[in-house]
């Protein structure tokens, strides 16, 4: 049974390394160069499921400190920003915090891109 499951992780890495079959997509570019990106943006994507908004203290508190630091983070959201990768807003209830979401196209190309993987892992067996 355990080498059951070790070899379905396995496979899962396997297929997360190479299920974009376009890797000059610059999405895709984006979203691995780095852990900190994937981090980042795997973070974001939980939270808008959770309807929990999240700010640059909340993420700088949440992402282990051997991936990156504060100003690491803080590139890496700027850079997702100019990219329109990400986006930024004021919080209702304090406007001076800035609440970071995954912008709908980045999602909707994640989302694609996971259904993508799900089929060939489900295809492999």
């Amino acid at each position: 049974m355990l080498a059951a499951r070790k070899s379905n992780v396995i496979e899962l890495i396997k297929y997360d390394m190479h299920c974009v079959d376009n890797s000059k997509d610059p999405e895709y570019l984006f979203y691995t160069k780095s852990m900190l990106n994937r981090s980042i943006t795997h973070y974001l994507m939980l939270k808008a499921e959770e309807n929990i908004p999240v700010n640059f203290e909340k993420l700088c508190d949440e992402v282990n400190k051997r991936i990156g630091g504060r100003s690491t983070i803080y590139e890496v959201l700027q850079d997702g920003l100019n990219r329109g990768y990400f986006t930024k807003s004021e919080a209702d209830n304090d406007k001076r915090l800035r609440l970071y979401t995954l912008s709908e196209h980045y999602s909707n190309y994640l989302i694609k891109g996971l259904e993508i993987c799900c089929e060939r892992i489900l295809q492999a067996g």
